[in-house]
């Protein structure tokens, strides 16, 4: 049976413009296959797009780790409104632009921060590799290892605490591919000073 796309419309190369379930522009880049879920039905990731819905609320900060193309930074911003705030993270260099213009595109300049940054459990500079295909499948590892992937490059690297300075935070995402336990190493300072903090880990 043929699938008739959610809404898609292809742009330059391998970029289209899609647009999310709940009414937002997204860039897409067709050579990573997660993006068809966009592109069908105009959602990704359902049961993290429910758990947004769920617990973030009108007004709340919001930090997404690993923020991929922004799928789930766009929604964040959408639920938040203009009294709300997102901070968000992406070390990946190919996908950090689309990120950054489909946050742009909405006009949700005002109400988010990305930066093209791996969060960690200190200041360093790590090697991220990934494949064209999968993106949002990239990876920090060793300096051994960068050759395993097609893409490799040596990436910035800050810890939470130092960018979020004790800032009230309401909501977390962190989905790094492995790397995990290190970003909550570089956050322990801002999660004991939000008790009520809520945290989504892969």
């Amino acid at each position: 049976m043929k699938r008739e796309p959610f809404c898609f419309t292809p742009l330059y190369d391998d970029i289209g413009l899609g647009l999310t379930y709940f009414g937002r522009r997204i860039l897409l880049n067709t050579r990573n296959i997660r993006t068809y879920s966009v592109i069908t039905h105009g959602k990704l990731e359902p049961a993290i797009c429910f758990l947004f819905e769920k617990h973030i609320k009108l007004g709340d900060i919001v930090v997404d780790v690993g923020a991929n193309i922004g799928f789930l930074t766009l929604l964040a911003c959408h639920i938040v409104g203009p009294k709300g705030y997102v901070y968000s993270y992406e070390p990946n260099p190919d996908v950090f632009n689309l990120l950054s213009d489909s946050r742009d595109i909405n006009a949700f300049l005002k109400r988010s921060t990305c930066q093209n940054l791996a969060i960690y459990s200190k200041s360093d500079e790590v090697t991220l590799t990934w494949n064209s295909h999968r993106d949002g499948s990239g990876r920090i590892v060793t300096k051994t290892m960068s050759g395993l992937a097609e893409k490799h490059a040596v990436v910035k690297a800050e810890p939470l605490d130092k960018l979020l300075k004790n800032q009230k935070i309401d909501f977390i995402k962190i989905d790094t591919e492995g790397s995990e336990p290190q970003v909550l190493l570089g956050a322990e300072q801002t999660i004991k000073n939000n008790p009520n903090i809520k945290i989504i880990l892969e």
